[in-house]
């Protein structure tokens, strides 16, 4: 009878174990692709949405505003009198850091899998979160920065003149992988940009490409910017770039969530952020027909805000309003990078004799094309007539001051652009408000997240010790980054 029992219970045991799973496996979604089997085109679809929203969010409400193409109504916020809270600071570095680092992770899976197209378009939107950072910040973390799964949780930081020679390297790679005739994506629903068109990537790529280069024409010495302008507008078989508004990469949202413009649900927005008088006088002297793209009236003239002063001291009556309907509906597009901007670089190679090309005609063409954009993305039609009596008001006269002045109004709506652009040549020439915070002075870059102190503290340490060192400066809004025209004059080499 004992003999049996025995039997019994170790049949039991048998049959429970046969029946039973490893607790590993019980905590398994079987609806979830496990990590690392994931295919590289699944993470396609949230990396490009959320990086754009992640841009988007501070297009207008930040960047915009501490630039002086909109003032803001709160009295709680104050970019354009340059008060620029540690909270904005971080928010901002987390979210391009985050994007950046699934971008990273995308990368280094499509190398797994040994596809090129999503390697490309990992890289491309790497470097284009990562150049914003740089261009915000001066050094930041970039050859560590991406390692925390190997332990490395503190990383260093580099130098703003290794961080654009990295990405140089890097968008070059992904020129060179687009270039394969057999390259493509399996799932071209899941690419939002440009629906697994790897020509077009391949434009955008090379586009942002040549941004970088313009970004350190100061640092022409080190880059040889000059010859590698020069290099993408001579081969356009190597180095294709955007060569028509459509090649613009443009997301264009639906009015079904979840694929929204995030300020849609906001329907007091355009009344928050208003025109401001700089804005508004530059676009109604030359009778510019996209003021009606970007603000809306607000009485029957046009009149902005003066940036820069106490809100309680500005009066809002009359002030033009942002537009709504152009720039904050669900389905209000947004783009990364235009095709104007293409050709306003090429217009400054060609002003420095970068080039052999008629500057005049690459100004005009880059003026046009910003009004196609706003065309294209608003609905609205510029007749012919205004057109003509616009270009010929703005007729270039062959100055840089001119050339930036009206990129500054065509980089309305592209993230931090118009700043840096503002840094590198000293164009357009900002008025400082008397309410204006750091000491009435156009901010340089932003200091360090607080988070990197408590968090990296080795590496942040260095990071401002080299500020002193090397830049002269301390970890504000004051001390110049690399590759602008203050650093030159300061004689930071």
């Amino acid at each position: 009878m004992k003999r049996i029992i025995i039997y019994l219970i170790s049949g039991c045991l048998l049959v429970w174990a046969a029946a039973c799973k490893p607790i590993t496996d019980i905590n398994v979604d079987p609806n979830k692709m496990p990590y690392g089997n994931a295919t590289p085109e699944s993470l396609l679809q949230d990396l490009i949405m959320e990086s754009s929203k992640s841009l988007l969010t501070r297009a207008y409400v930040f960047s915009g505003d501490m630039i002086q193409h909109t003032v803001c109504t709160s009295s709680d916020i104050h970019y354009n009198r340059y008060y620029i809270s540690d909270a904005a600071v971080t928010n901002t570095w987390n979210a391009f850091y985050r994007w950046a680092a699934d971008a990273e992770h995308l990368r280094k899976l499509s190398v797994k899998k040994e596809n090129k197209g999503c390697e490309a378009i990992a890289i491309i939107m790497k470097v284009l979160l990562m150049q914003y950072t740089t261009d915000m910040f001066g050094d930041i973390p970039y050859s560590k920065a991406f390692l925390s799964d190997e332990g490395n949780k503190t990383p260093v930081y580099d130098s703003q003149e290794d961080v654009y020679c990295s990405m140089i390297g890097e968008l070059s790679h992904a020129n060179d992988l687009l270039s394969s005739a057999d390259v493509e994506i399996s799932d071209g629903g899941r690419d939002l940009l440009y629906g697994g068109d790897m020509e077009k990537w391949r434009r955008f790529g090379n586009s942002l490409l040549l941004r970088c280069y313009l970004r350190l024409s100061n640092r022409n010495d080190v880059f040889n910017v000059s010859g590698k302008i020069n290099d993408i507008y001579s081969d356009d078989m190597t180095w294709p770039v955007f060569d028509e508004v459509e090649d613009s990469a443009i997301l264009f949202y639906d009015d079904v969530a979840p694929f929204v413009n995030s300020y849609g649900n906001n329907l007091t927005i355009d009344e928050s952020y208003r025109a401001s008088e700089f804005m508004i006088e530059m676009m109604t002297t030359d009778s510019d027909p996209r003021i009606s793209m970007y603000y809306r009236k607000n009485g029957s003239l046009w009149k902005g805000a003066p940036s820069g002063e106490e809100s309680q001291e500005t009066t809002w009556g009359g002030v033009a309003y942002t537009n709504k309907e152009t720039l904050f509906n669900f389905s209000s597009p947004f783009s990364l990078m235009r095709y104007d901007e293409v050709l306003f670089i090429f217009a400054e190679a060609a002003q420095k004799g970068w080039i052999v090309a008629d500057a005049a005609d690459l100004y005009k063409r880059a003026v046009s094309a910003s009004v196609d954009y706003w065309e294209l993305v608003s609905g609205r039609t510029v007749s012919q007539k205004d057109m003509e009596a616009f270009l010929t008001k703005i007729q270039y006269d062959g100055t840089l001051r001119q050339l930036m002045s009206q990129k500054y109004i065509a980089l309305f709506g592209l993230g931090f652009n118009a700043w840096s652009e503002q840094r590198r040549t000293g164009y357009p020439k900002l008025p400082i408000g008397s309410g204006t915070f750091n000491d009435h002075m156009t901010p340089t870059r932003f200091a360090y997240p607080q988070s990197e102190y408590h968090n990296n503290p080795d590496s942040y340490d260095a990071a401002v010790s080299r500020l002193a060192t090397f830049y002269k400066g301390g970890d504000n809004m004051k001390t110049p980054v690399w590759w602008s025209q203050l650093a030159i004059t300061n004689g930071i080499k």
